[in-house]
């Protein structure tokens, strides 16, 4: 059996003391700066320990390397990336129709991305040239489709699809522009009228649902 992405990424070592946790939190807010300023070119283990006066062996003891920082970095801000989707996915409630349902999930799924724009740009642009993290980061845009998309009424093959619709223009949206389509910036409210469209029809196309359908993506756990 392959050994899992999250399993093969670098090893973080968090303190356990508090003014060592106090001086962990400066490095990892001060790598999401850099992080979503700059990208990956921007984080190192240099400037990090400049900003943060230590030393590098002192953050060595915390991460392997500058991998190690990156994958550090990257877990600390997802936290906050799926803090704010998962409040957003409240608004898509089981039970409502499909076009309102599928207009909420559409608005949620671009929110998360508008709202942290630069740093999924740096982990998507870093998991294009990175394979084992490129692993990592499919399980978990797997996990946030289903979170935002599940309650979205209709067979599950065709909401499944048309949620990845969304994710991957999403994906676009903030890599090149909302002009890259069309050379005119489309508004988040025109994206989100579109998509709508896009997302009833399709799934109104596909006939109603089936009883007992489940989402049709394997949903693989983190570490497993």
């Amino acid at each position: 059996m392959p050994t899992p992405p999250s399993a093969r990424l670098p090893a973080v070592r968090p303190p356990k003391q508090d003014r060592t946790r106090e001086s962990w939190q400066r490095i990892l807010e001060t790598g999401l700066e850099l992080l979503e300023t700059g990208g990956w070119e921007a984080l190192t283990v240099s400037e990090v320990c400049r900003r943060c006066g230590i030393s590098a062996p002192s953050l060595y003891a915390r991460v392997d390397g500058r991998n190690g920082l990156f994958y550090a970095v990257y877990e600390y801000g997802m936290v906050r990336v799926a803090s704010t989707q998962a409040q957003l996915a409240e608004s898509v409630r089981p039970g409502e129709g499909l076009e309102t349902a599928a207009r909420r999930a559409t608005e949620a799924m671009l929110e998360t991305f508008e709202r942290h724009g630069a740093l999924l740009r740096a982990v998507i642009l870093r998991a294009s040239v990175d394979a084992e993290f490129r692993g990592r980061g499919a399980i978990e845009s797997r996990i946030a489709l289903r979170g935002v998309f599940e309650h979205v009424p209709g067979k599950r093959t065709a909401v499944e699809a048309a949620g990845r619709t969304v994710f991957s223009e999403c994906v676009v949206r903030i890599i090149y522009g909302a002009d890259f389509f069309t050379g005119d910036p489309e508004s988040s409210e025109q994206f989100v009228d579109r998509l709508t469209t896009l997302i009833v029809g399709a799934v109104t196309a596909a006939g109603p649902p089936i009883e007992g359908e489940d989402w049709p993506v394997r949903q693989e756990r983190m570490g497993q």
